[in-house]
């Protein structure tokens, strides 16, 4: 089967990803890797600290595919809560994002793994708090806020845009009551701009996202309609 294969390679792959000097090959291995991690269901402490690394000083390709190994191989729930080493550089690519526009898309990646991770994670969460990682999400004014418009935002961010949205309203509310009406306000007008994208596979993610957990929130749709119209 494919599970002994992935366990065979993935201390090996590991090891290449760190050594490998040119980016193009480097990413390829770190696609690999992430689905290594995702069949195995581990995250090996030294691949989490060689995914930091990139996330922190790869070039702008490596980040986004350390960032793509890390979703991939989160999309084993086992995973996130034993996910906490990756928090810090993963809420530095978000702050980072704020004076550099030009990782914005990793920002959106990044988010998205944190929302994911805090709610298995108290320690994860903690340290998302001590990064002020809500206000850079949910602050009037946040450069999240002109992502769903922006300009070669891409499918592939869009459709993360639109997971973030849903799970900071799904997953975090306790959270989320507790947030000023002008900051739920940002959470509302996110999932609102990915409904409202021009790129199909945007919009239709918001949009089964809003069918799968939120249709029977009256709340909740009442805050996404006046995103809509804002």
């Amino acid at each position: 089967g494919v599970a002994p294969l992935a366990e065979e390679a993935l201390q090996p792959v590991a090891a290449l990803v760190d050594k490998e000097a040119n980016d193009e090959t480097k990413n390829t291995l770190l696609a690999v890797l992430g689905a290594c991690m995702r069949r195995t269901e581990t995250l090996p402490a030294e691949a989490a600290k060689t995914l930091c690394k990139n996330f922190e000083s790869g070039s702008d390709s490596v980040r986004r595919a350390a960032l793509l190994c890390a979703a991939e191989a989160l999309q084993a729930t086992e995973l996130l809560a034993g996910a906490g080493g990756l928090v810090p550089s993963l809420c530095k690519v978000v702050q980072t994002a704020e004076k550099k526009p030009g990782l914005r898309g990793d920002a959106v990646h990044a988010a998205l793994m944190l929302v994911k991770v805090a709610p298995h994670d108290p320690a994860a969460e903690a340290e998302m708090d001590k990064c002020k990682f809500w206000g850079y999400l949910t602050s009037p004014g946040s450069y999240f806020c002109a992502l769903p418009s922006l300009d070669g935002l891409g499918a592939g961010v869009g459709v993360a845009l639109a997971g973030l949205a849903d799970a900071v309203l799904r997953d975090h509310q306790a959270r989320f009551a507790k947030l000023r009406p002008e900051e739920k306000a940002v959470a509302y007008g996110l999932m609102a701009g990915v409904l409202a994208h021009v790129e199909y596979a945007v919009h239709s993610a918001a949009a089964a996202a809003m069918r799968r957990s939120h249709g029977g929130e009256p709340e909740t749709v009442r805050g996404i309609v006046d995103g809509l119209h804002s």
